[in-house]
């Protein structure tokens, strides 16, 4: 039986990252004869992993931000509890491989010196290699570093790696200019390897008679552009959906990507949604979804849609999975690479100042171009879905010679 040990950010309840998780579980699944895998998470004791047939493992972070404040992971502070330390230690030096990521793994805000994301890696990475595992780094995206110390770690993590792999350019250069040299591989957007879902158990509201279904995916970016230009753009998105609703007399869906109950109200997607909405008074023709979906559910979902407006990445990916256009919201370098990706990087509009008119227009564009749009893109992902199997080549590779 071999064992994969899974270590990315697990147990937020983020679409993005565990459809990552469960295209390269699934893909292990089909290659390897005999494998189980564990998935190093917070919040382990909600198990929230088992539906997708993998076991759930508590990580060493702290249930709330509360809880952690002015202290390391737990297990690295006098007087703390090591059990936690040794069960971790005892489940990796029994796997055959760790696979860390997928997403922006390599990132250094809220760090110091034993806290925050990219510490927390880089000390299972090292956990790893002093039990004898092998790791692969997995369609990670690199950067802004702005800190030495973070430069110092992320090097490290490459430099360690049985196999780095990364999701764009950029962070291929990031590794580089850290004066790493051994071999990047550079592959789309893992999500890209889920399959469109027609199973037609959508459970939420048709649209008028005759009218368009358009769905829109939102965010708090209080952390990157500060909170007066956030309320700002929360004010462009409500006026999206009015007009929307009042001239194309499409019904809106607020999809959340991401439900994370046990950090700021604003990480919730749905909290975001709901202040757009207030803003939109008792205009008839939206519906927030409360529902913390699947990812299966949240998928199927966007192909009974006509359109997206999509801020978060893989609301982006989800869409063109289905063979939705959408207009991304340009809010993450990441976004943009995507569209550019996609060859749609026409439908890519600025976060610094939304001009409602032009996503409106770009909307009716997309509508009236719509079936030669989606061919193009269901063409786009088809192979990209193809590419994405090298993910699962690498990883099935380190696994054989780990067994050998």
């Amino acid at each position: 039986m071999s064992r994969i040990v899974f270590v990315g950010a697990y147990g937020l309840h983020s679409q993005g990252d565990d459809a990552a998780l469960l295209n390269m579980w699934d893909a292990l699944r089909a290659r390897l004869k005999h494998v189980e895998g564990y998935v190093i998470t917070r919040h382990a004791v909600e198990r929230p992993y088992e539906k997708y047939g993998l076991h759930s493992v508590q990580n060493i972070e702290y249930d709330s931000k509360s809880e952690s404040v002015g202290r390391w992971f737990r297990g690295l502070n006098y007087a703390d509890d090591h059990s936690i330390l040794d069960a971790l230690t005892e489940i990796v030096a029994s796997s055959d491989l760790m696979v860390i990521g997928a997403g922006n793994a390599y990132v250094d805000t809220v760090i110091d010196m034993f806290r925050g994301p990219l510490p927390y890696y880089t000390l299972m990475a090292m956990l790893a290699r002093m039990t004898g595992v092998p790791y692969m780094l997995y369609g990670v995206t690199v950067g802004p570093l702005n800190t030495e110390y973070g430069r110092r770690l992320t090097y490290l993590s490459a430099d360690l790696a049985a196999a780095v792999t990364v999701r764009d350019s950029l962070s291929a250069e990031w590794f580089r200019e850290l004066g790493y040299k051994g071999e990047i591989t550079k592959v789309p957007d893992p999500v890209l390897g889920l399959s469109p879902v027609q199973s037609g158990a959508v459970r939420y509201a048709r649209s008028r008679e005759g009218g368009l279904r358009i769905g829109v995916s939102v965010r708090d970016i209080r952390g990157s552009v500060g909170s007066e230009r956030n309320e700002e753009l929360q004010a462009e998105l409500a006026a999206v959906v009015r007009s929307a609703v009042e001239r194309l007399g499409a019904t809106v869906l607020f999809f959340p990507q991401c439900t994370y109950p046990h950090g700021n109200a604003w990480e919730d997607d749905r909290v975001v949604a709901r202040a757009i909405a207030d803003r939109l008074g008792d205009l008839a023709g939206i519906e927030l979804i409360e529902d913390d979906l699947s990812v299966g559910e949240c998928l199927e979902l966007y192909g009974d849609l006509d359109a997206a407006v999509c801020m978060r990445l893989h609301a982006n990916v989800y869409a063109a999975i289905q063979g939705v256009p959408s207009i991304a919201i340009d809010n993450n370098t990441k976004v943009a690479a995507f569209m550019e990706w996609l060859c749609a990087g026409e439908r890519v509009v600025g976060v610094d100042r939304l001009e409602p008119g032009d996503v409106l227009d770009g909307l009716q564009a997309v509508l009236e171009d719509r079936e030669t749009i989606s061919q193009d893109v269901r063409k786009r992902v088809e192979h990209g879905r193809q590419e994405v199997q090298r993910y699962a080549d690498i990883a099935s590779t380190l696994v054989s010679r780990t067994e050998a």
